[in-house]
């Protein structure tokens, strides 16, 4: 199990055990595991999540064609 403090909206701070955390960020999973301090703990806490976000660009080409 492991221990996490939370802090709520109005600023209480919560105590919340776990035994199995699922990251639902996308992309962004990395950024948010490093917040929770995977990557940088002992044991398993020591594995970094290996998610980077992506940033693909697309481009719309249209030709306009007008006959007289």
């Amino acid at each position: 199990m492991t221990l996490f403090q939370v802090k709520t909206a109005n600023g209480e701070l919560r105590s919340v055990k776990f035994g199995i955390v699922i990251i639902a960020a996308g992309p962004f999973s990395a950024k948010v595991a490093r917040m929770a301090r995977i990557g940088t703990g002992d044991g398993m806490l020591s594995i970094p999540l290996p998610v980077e976000p992506r940033y693909r660009m697309e481009i719309l080409v249209l030709t306009l064609i007008i006959y007289y």
